[in-house]
């Protein structure tokens, strides 16, 4: 009797649209003056399926519509002058996210995975994302200044356990 093959399942590693789009941010936000197209971004990230890679294309689409990066020429990406990053004061934190409020933009709300563990008070340093219909959503590059400077206790990591030491 013949053996029979067993059929491997692949596993999808293909990242989401929102992964990528931070991932593609940060390379272009390391590399300002470089120009890329999406095979030597899909390289860079080493992303190797063609799935992945046309999804590569979509952000691209993407950040160029919100004006954060501009298209040199056909299929050349670079960052764009307006994605320059500013200080601003975090005023409001709440479990979802932070809010920092500038000038020119006014309001900007940063989600809890893109604020750095900021709280109200603290001067940071930020950038925006895209425009919302009716505000914008950023992403805090650096803490600059903290305003408590002393906290609580400290958090003891035990094999699985946490404990807040105080």
């Amino acid at each position: 009797m013949k053996k029979r093959k067993k059929n491997l399942k692949k596993k999808n590693t293909s990242l989401s649209n929102s992964k990528l789009y931070s991932l593609i941010f940060d390379v272009l936000r390391e590399n300002p003056g470089v120009f890329f197209n999406y095979r030597q971004l899909s390289k860079k990230l080493k992303i190797k399926d063609s799935q992945t890679k046309k999804e590569v294309i979509v952000v691209l689409e993407s950040l160029k519509k919100n004006s954060l990066i501009d298209e040199v020429s056909l299929g050349k990406y670079c960052l764009s002058e307006k994605a320059n990053s500013f200080s601003a004061h975090v005023y409001k934190s709440s479990r979802d996210g932070v809010y920092v409020f500038y000038e020119k933009l006014g309001t900007i709300f940063i989600p809890k995975e893109f604020s750095l563990f900021s709280i109200k008070g603290d001067l940071v340093e930020c950038f925006v994302l895209k425009k919302k219909k009716h505000s914008f959503l950023g992403r805090i590059v650096s803490v600059l200044k903290r305003r408590k400077k002393f906290f609580v206790g400290i958090v003891d990591n035990s094999s699985t356990n946490n404990f807040l030491i105080s």
